[in-house]
């Protein structure tokens, strides 16, 4: 089912997530490779558990994330719903790293 825009949007500005290719888009920063790696490792581990999987684009110590409903191609709750799993899943990284 199709989000009505302004539940997309509130989402954006509370949880500081963008729209890049049609997409919801946020790029996560780790103090090193592994560590970028292993959250792409747990983000492919929840996407396979859900059956829906984002598009995850990795450069030495950054992760960008893309999240889209291919199959209907828009925004649905269930990218809303993994993308603050993302942030959630980060929120541990970030307390380790420091």
């Amino acid at each position: 089912m199709k989000l009505e825009k302004n539940k997309v949007y509130e989402f954006l500005k509370r949880h500081n997530w963008s729209i890049e290719l049609e997409s919801l888009y946020k790029k996560y920063i780790f103090s090193n490779f592994s560590s970028a790696i292993s959250f792409i490792n747990e983000i492919a581990n929840i996407s396979e558990e859900k059956d829906h999987h984002p598009k995850l684009v990795n450069n030495y110590n950054i992760v960008e994330v893309f999240w889209i409903t291919n199959d209907v191609g828009y925004i649905t709750e269930k990218d809303i719903e993994l993308a603050k799993n993302c942030d959630k899943t980060y929120l541990n990284y970030s307390k380790n790293e420091i």
